[in-house]
């Protein structure tokens, strides 16, 4: 940066400064404008210019960089037609987000008129998230917006005035945004209009994406249960997969009522998809034969879910199961087992101290974990020191 000392006594000095190839004279001579505009406007012209002609001319030809942000911050100071087509260009195509940011604020202080032709575009554009919350912050003061500005802007814009009620004319703005690039705040926006909104979506279900059933469906259970059930129903039917475990997973959280979806949630304990099969037994399915599902069941998840419910559901008929569980390749398997025996009870120490004189390391740890949860850590001390006295030298 240069030292060189200003002294701008005539407009012809601050012109010559203003075009200095020096960015150590321009720099702190931008910022001096910005922090005093009507002294800096009060040198007048030169050369057939005034100071927001050469700052608006200077915008159009120098490209992003210290200097340019510089050169905007002074000229944001100025209300005058010829900032406005600058701030206007800067906001639809300048790569720089603060140049971006700086001319969405100048552009929120200008009366709608003057800026329609430019941010209600912006606003509705796809190409750039970031532009179209910029022109959205910009818009939130507007007093008539369209439905779909106004929504579009609730969307971006936390403290925005609350959006327009879904209805048969506002519906398709709506699904827009509940699938656009901000759909979470879009769908809490939507969920915050309570029980009716909820209903209109609900009678338009056959025309919704199965991304948007699934969000119904998880909105429903949550804070419209009495108004779900048709709908979780509904998607068991018609599928395709992903909507099935968005509701068999719906279904597990309906707590006293989940008992109400066992018979139509066993019937996926046979699909090929294991994610269906996992949702189906936490919806509340029950497999025919506990150790034959076991055994046969090819999914480690899901094995894991069989040996939870199993303990949770099954207790007089679990110890034989689990204690074969304790012999799983899968160590999650294993683990969960030597969990679900301690909640079986002490009825199966005997058979788990058996395990301890078996040839697989993973059994014998297996059973070590279900014994220590049953509280049986005075034998495994005195079998463990009996094994040190007992070991060759």
């Amino acid at each position: 940066m240069s030292k060189r000392s200003l002294h701008i006594r005539t407009a012809e000095d601050l012109f010559e400064a203003l075009n200095s190839s020096d960015p150590g004279i321009r720099i702190p001579l931008l910022r001096a404008i910005a922090a005093a505009p009507e002294k800096a406007l009060s040198y007048g012209c030169h050369g057939g210019r005034d100071l927001v002609g050469e700052l608006s001319r200077q915008a159009y030809e120098i490209p992003d960089s210290d200097l340019k942000a510089d050169l905007l911050a002074a000229l944001s100071k100025f209300r005058d037609p010829r900032a406005l087509n600058v701030f206007k260009r800067q906001i639809a195509v300048s790569g720089d987000p603060e140049a971006i940011r700086l001319a969405g604020t100048y552009l929120s202080l200008e009366p709608e008129e003057n800026t329609k032709d430019i941010l209600p575009g912006l606003l509705m554009q796809e190409r750039s998230a970031f532009r179209a919350g910029v022109a959205a912050r910009a818009m939130a003061g507007w007093k008539t917006p369209s439905a779909r500005e106004a929504i579009r802007v609730a969307v971006y814009v936390p403290d925005a005035p609350p959006p327009p009620s879904i209805d048969e004319a506002t519906r398709r703005h709506w699904l827009k945004e509940l699938e656009g690039p901000q759909r979470g705040r879009a769908r809490e926006l939507l969920e915050a209009q309570g029980e009716n909104a909820f209903l209109h979506m609900r009678g338009r279900w056959a025309d919704l994406s199965t991304d948007l059933k699934a969000w119904l469906l998880e909105w429903g259970v949550r804070l419209h249960p009495a108004y779900a059930v048709e709908l979780l129903i509904s998607a068991l039917e018609e599928g395709p997969d992903a909507l099935r475990v968005a509701s068999l997973q719906g279904i597990s959280r309906m707590k006293e009522a989940k008992a109400l979806f066992r018979q139509p949630a066993s019937r996926f304990l046979k699909s090929e998809d294991p994610a269906l099969r996992l949702a189906a037994l936490r919806a509340g399915a029950m497999p025919e034969a506990w150790r034959q599902a076991l055994e046969k069941e090819p999914d480690g998840n899901v094995r894991v879910e069989l040996v939870r419910l199993l303990a949770e559901e099954k207790r007089e008929e679990a110890a034989p199961v689990l204690l074969a569980a304790l012999k799983d390749a899968d160590p999650r398997v294993r683990a969960a087992s030597a969990d679900a025996l301690a909640a079986v009870g002490r009825g199966v120490v005997g058979e788990l101290r058996c395990l301890m004189d078996g040839p697989e390391a993973e059994v014998r740890a297996a059973a070590v974990q279900a014994l220590l949860r049953l509280g049986d850590e005075r034998w495994l001390e005195e079998r463990m020191g009996t094994a040190k006295t007992q070991a060759p030298l």
